[in-house]
């Protein structure tokens, strides 16, 4: 059982950021599959693909590269992505639909659906489903929200963040089925820049969950400083007294502690906009790879960055 203590007792520096190919333009989440190997996927017109770390002689990141695998069937837009490690299949979490998806990565083929708790229906359209993380034993799933469901407050502003659910999964083994295992309330930060449209955005684009009970969150921003630019920040959440929200139709009047949050990495991207992230190998020093992936949308820069999690 995962502890709902994660302090993390860990700090995140650069390694590399590297430009990674043209195609797909749109990288939209990431799941480890093992080794320097992943799974992302892109959101409208939804695709997996294999995502390769390589390396330079000395082990250091040199460059990405991606082969499609498959369309995947029914999905409208993916935003999050984990690997079934007992399963062998992906799990994709559907924003428009607000449901999470099984299919068969060698074909695309959907196997099954698990539906959300039904409080989660109330979704602000563009701000639903964002994450989706599955810890590596294959008997927790992690979901949340980008920004509040209506019932549960305002969007994120410069005056204050946004406060999501993270919705929590388990099972027995891999043929049992999910079952629901809590709510908890996260508030993201503020928008720092400028924000003249209402396209200006914080808050949650995915998780991550480490084989210890860690459960990291990347946050979003997008503002104007005074160009356009985004923002993103890596926090380790820390359960440690919060309340389990799963029961409060609505999160709008209080009466609920939020998670606690440790800033672990934060920085601006300028025309960067990270959306993945998933652990990587561990290294030969001990420390481990954390990688992110951006969604390079029309103009926005298609690039892959490595962070080194060190004790």
């Amino acid at each position: 059982m995962m502890s709902p203590c994660a302090a993390a007792a860990f700090t995140l520096s650069p390694v590399c950021e590297l430009t990674r190919p043209s195609q797909p333009e749109s990288l939209s989440s990431l799941s480890s599959v093992g080794g320097d190997v992943f799974w992302t996927s892109t959101d409208w017109h939804p695709e997996l693909f294999e995502l390769i770390l390589e390396r330079n002689s000395d082990g250091t990141p040199s460059g990405v590269r991606i082969t499609r695998k498959c369309a995947l069937d029914g999905a409208v837009d993916v935003e999050g992505i984990a690997r079934d490690p007992l399963r062998g299949t992906v799990w994709v979490a559907d924003e428009q639909t607000m449901c999470i998806y099984e299919h068969d990565p060698a074909t695309g083929k959907r196997l099954g659906t698990l539906d959300m708790p039904p409080v989660f229906k109330k979704f602000r359209a563009t701000y639903g489903l964002e994450s989706l993380s599955m810890r590596p034993d294959g008997l927790e799933l992690w979901c949340a929200n980008e920004e509040a469901l209506s019932c549960d407050g305002p969007v994120s502003t410069r005056e204050h963040g946004t406060t999501v659910r993270l919705a929590r999964f388990t099972r027995k083994d891999a043929a049992d089925g999910w079952h629901a295992a809590g709510q908890w309330a996260y508030t993201t930060d503020s928008i720092a820049g400028t924000a003249p449209f209402r396209a200006c955005r914080s808050g949650l684009v995915d998780l991550c969950a480490l084989e210890d009970g860690t459960l990291l969150a990347l946050e979003r921003e997008y503002s104007f400083k005074p160009l356009p630019s985004l923002r993103c920040r890596i926090y380790a959440v820390d359960r440690t007294g919060a309340t389990d929200v799963s029961t409060m139709e609505s999160l709008a009047s209080g009466g609920f502690k939020p998670v606690g949050r440790k800033l672990l990495y934060g920085a601006d991207t300028g025309t960067t906009m990270y959306e993945g992230l998933a652990a990587g190998p561990v290294q030969a020093d001990g420390s481990r790879l954390l990688v992110l992936v951006s969604d390079g949308d029309k103009l926005l820069n298609r690039r892959t960055l490595v962070l080194r999690m060190a004790k």
